[in-house]
């Protein structure tokens, strides 16, 4: 107010000028309101898309299960008996985010059986693990560990995605048990310890004859003497590696479980 009184006070050039201003302010403010709707507008009809789509997808969803359902129904007896075409459906399933092993008193268990089929499995495969662990310190080849399941299931076919998947439920007991890749195949462990890189390229020189030496560690990985002598020491502290000085060269550092792994 006091503005606009000093304007007045100097000229009535200054006063058109002084309300020219004082429009334009007002115009500014009203421009500002208006793009502030409409952001509002837009934020509302953007909540509003983003809900329908995800609507729309979850309708989506329950159809290709709806259908995967069907799907199940009518190749049931391949699902239980083939091997093959079970790890196709299963990777099916996981395309549609759905797990047939979560429950065993889930849909899928009682249309399928696979949860009890899955479940005992895994039971068999710690027996197994159990059972050789004082040979091979707790460190299994897959392909070892379905052979060892295949004589105790002479019924069924046992395939390596079968055992992969009945492990893969048995982090839940905290024992250790996980499939570990290595660049020759998988192996099982069933150890409370955490295998890193270093040991688990060394589980890969060993390859299917089941034991290397310092030298060829070296060799193949590269490492100098000292970083393949710490990564061999804990292995043969935690029981999963053993040493053979008997031999004619340097002593052998063998790996039980991988011996015939092919």
């Amino acid at each position: 107010m006091c503005c606009y009184v000093f304007c007045i006070c100097l000229s009535n050039k200054t006063k058109r000028i002084f309300v020219v201003a004082s429009e334009t302010s007002k115009m500014s403010k009203a421009a500002i309101l208006a793009k502030k709707r409409r952001q509002e507008m837009l934020a509302t009809k953007g909540a509003q898309l983003n809900r329908e789509k995800w609507d729309e997808m979850a309708r989506q969803m329950k159809r290709f299960e709806s259908h995967l359902e069907q799907f199940a129904h009518a190749h049931k007896s391949s699902i239980q008996n083939d091997p093959a075409f079970r790890a196709q459906f299963h990777r099916m399933c996981a395309t549609l985010g759905v797990d047939p092993l979560t429950s065993r008193k889930g849909m899928w268990a009682q249309l399928l059986g696979v949860g009890d089929y899955y479940y005992e499995l895994a039971v068999r495969a710690i027996e197994v693990c159990v059972a050789t662990r004082p040979l091979n310190g707790g460190v299994i080849s897959l392909s070892e560990l379905v052979r060892h399941l295949q004589r105790r299931r002479s019924r069924d076919v046992v395939s390596e995605d079968d055992v992969e998947r009945a492990v893969g439920k048995l982090d839940v007991l905290g024992g250790g048990y996980s499939v570990v890749a290595t660049g020759r195949g998988k192996i099982v462990t069933s150890v409370p310890i955490e295998l890193s890189l270093d040991h688990t390229r060394i589980l890969d020189i060993c390859g299917t004859k089941g034991y290397t030496t310092i030298t060829e560690i070296r060799r193949d990985a590269g490492w100098p003497e000292s970083r393949a002598r710490k990564a061999v020491k804990f292995l043969l502290e935690s029981e999963i590696a053993w040493v053979d000085e008997q031999t004619r060269g340097e002593p052998a550092f063998w790996i039980l479980g991988l011996m015939n792994n092919q």
